[in-house]
């Protein structure tokens, strides 16, 4: 029997993880030596009573440096002792490649390693923002322009290259970037239910472009082929899916009941029967200024008169989907509207335990059961 070759890959994986996690260790272990050495030698200097160390040393380090340039500026700092201990440390990091740009803020008292360990994690203005499932993108834009203090041009611009660089997405149905054929005809509602929710860093090299393409991205990864297959089977685009989607986002907050919730939605449309969505309601309120002004983006209590809202959004009055999504949908929600559960149920109903359940029903008549139980209910009177 022939003895089998050695396989290559195999050794040099095996030989740059040793390697890494030995220069790991070297990093570690010269940080701890260059601390207690840094303690001993200047255990017995006295320290001037009238220049006692600031609390805090706040730096900039600038992108492009190379490790002797980062190290002198920690050492014209004051931070981290000798320079010739900072120096080694930053080496080690390799080229300063690994040190990220931006605002620093160092213990003005603290050692070599405390310092290094400082520009290993990263600058002070990074930061994450996550994103809630069921915002509109109006809503992502207005903390981004709050919190990030990125501009209302900017967003506009980088929706509008996201837009045109992701045109064969197989999210993007081509008629979203026509606004005559499709919905509102600005950027940010043609993007609608395309920003994927979760948490993003950012930094301060991060551009406004780079985060919305992330989230962008990061919903085209999610979406396999094998989920587009199965929504064809169905009979939906993956674009009426996410709007979909984005409907049972606002209407649960339980996540437990999201696949019986679209069970309900997609059986009124089997049954060619309007929606009748309290979200596609808010949706449409939002679209006056003045009702955001007043109520917000979403209004909390809607009212008889408010499904009347004359509205291509409103499914009380609109017959089938909306034109595009009303929010921007979890995971979750697109694949309860690929996989719902299998019910025969027509109406749901929030439930008299005010648990943020719902109680779901197959015909009117139930319907009418459960809506006299809710009426009757404490969770009633408090909501209205």
């Amino acid at each position: 029997m022939r003895t089998p070759a050695p396989d290559t890959k195999k050794i040099m994986r095996l030989l740059f993880s040793l390697s890494f996690i030995t220069v790991v260790f070297v990093i570690l272990l010269m940080i701890r030596v260059l601390d207690a050495s840094d303690q001993r030698l200047h255990a017995d200097i006295p320290v001037a009573a009238e220049n006692p160390p600031p609390e805090t040393v706040e730096v900039e380090i600038p992108g492009g440096l190379n490790v002797g340039e980062i190290a002198q500026i920690l050492s014209d700092s004051q931070i981290g002792g000798h320079q010739r201990d900072l120096l080694t440390l930053v080496g080690l990091l390799g080229s300063g490649r690994s040190i990220r740009s931006g605002s620093y803020t160092f213990d003005g008292s603290g050692s070599s390693g405390m310092a290094i360990a400082h520009l290993l994690k990263g600058p002070d203005s990074d930061y994450i923002l996550d994103f809630q499932p069921g915002l509109r993108n109006e809503e992502i834009r207005e903390t981004l322009v709050t919190v990030s203090q990125f501009t209302l041009t900017e967003w506009e611009s980088a929706v509008t290259t996201l837009l045109d660089s992701r045109k064969t997405s197989l999210l993007l149905d081509p008629q979203l970037l026509i606004p005559e054929d499709i919905g509102p005809s600005s950027s940010t509602s043609k993007l609608q239910g395309y920003l994927h929710p979760g948490a993003y860093m950012i930094t301060s090299d991060t551009s406004l472009f780079d985060l919305l393409a992330a989230m962008f991205d990061n919903l085209s990864r999610l979406i396999t082929e094998q989920m587009l297959s199965d929504a064809a089977k169905n009979g939906y685009t993956i674009r009426e899916v996410i709007i979909l989607a984005s409907i049972i986002e606002r209407e649960v907050t339980k996540e437990a009941e999201l696949p019986l919730v679209a069970s309900v939605f997609l059986n009124r449309l089997d049954n060619s029967m309007p929606l009748q969505s309290d979200a596609t309601v808010q949706f449409a309120l939002a679209e006056d200024k003045n009702s955001v002004d007043l109520h917000g983006w979403w209004k909390q209590a809607v009212q008889q008169e408010d499904l009347r809202t004359e509205s291509r959004y409103n499914t009380f009055q609109a017959e089938g989907l909306p034109p595009t999504p009303i929010s921007n949908p979890s995971l979750s929600a697109i694949m309860a509207v690929i996989y719902p559960a299998q019910t025969d149920y027509l109406f749901f109903l929030v439930s008299p335990k005010c648990d943020g359940t719902h109680n779901f029903a197959d015909t009117y008549e139930e319907h009418l059961e459960n809506m006299v139980l809710f009426n009757s209910s404490e969770c009633a009177a408090s909501i209205q």
